[in-house]
């Protein structure tokens, strides 16, 4: 069980072997300002238009020409 102190993101897990791997803990204060920073509004924001863009630049027949076309629809569009 995770204590104040410490974050367990992976349980002891038993493998197809039978054997169990501990895995290590993570200290929840080391974690803190990872996730003050990716969790800033600007911040969290730029990551989420990039996957966005991504997304869309990944679609099956969208060449450089339709993406650069779609984004500029949507900046037009959002003033």
């Amino acid at each position: 069980m995770a204590t104040s102190w410490y974050t367990d993101f992976s349980p002891h897990q038993t493998h197809r072997s039978g054997r169990s791997s501990k895995r290590q803990r993570v200290p929840a204060s080391a974690l803190s300002p990872a996730i003050r920073t990716l969790g800033d509004k600007n911040v969290a924001l730029s990551l989420a238009a990039a996957v966005a863009l991504a997304t869309l630049a990944a679609r099956p027949g969208m060449g450089r020409a339709s993406l650069a076309d779609a984004v500029r629809s949507a900046l037009a569009g959002a003033g």
